[in-house]
């Protein structure tokens, strides 16, 4: 689903083929995960379609096993502010 929503804060289109696209994994009772989300924008509107789950930089690059601890507190940080009121 990644190249329908790179676009997606400001494409009329690719909102309608990502939300089709949602909603037909819903149907199908599949889990609905969403790859290469780079911003913030991005992860709220597919939050706000009930994509359950999100992966790709915008909650982080790739990071060493060292890096990892120091990554969870941030990502859970990130995970608090999208669940905060827009």
């Amino acid at each position: 689903m990644n190249s329908f929503f790179q676009n997606i804060i400001n494409n009329e289109k690719s909102k309608e083929i990502v939300s089709a696209i949602i909603s037909l994994e819903h149907n199908l009772q599949l889990t609905v995960t969403a790859e290469g989300v780079e911003t913030k924008q991005q992860a709220q509107f597919l939050i706000e379609k009930q994509c359950e789950q999100l992966q790709g930089f915008y909650f982080s690059r790739p990071v060493s096993l060292e890096q990892l601890p120091n990554t969870i507190v941030s990502l859970q940080q990130t995970v608090n502010t999208l669940k905060s009121p827009m």
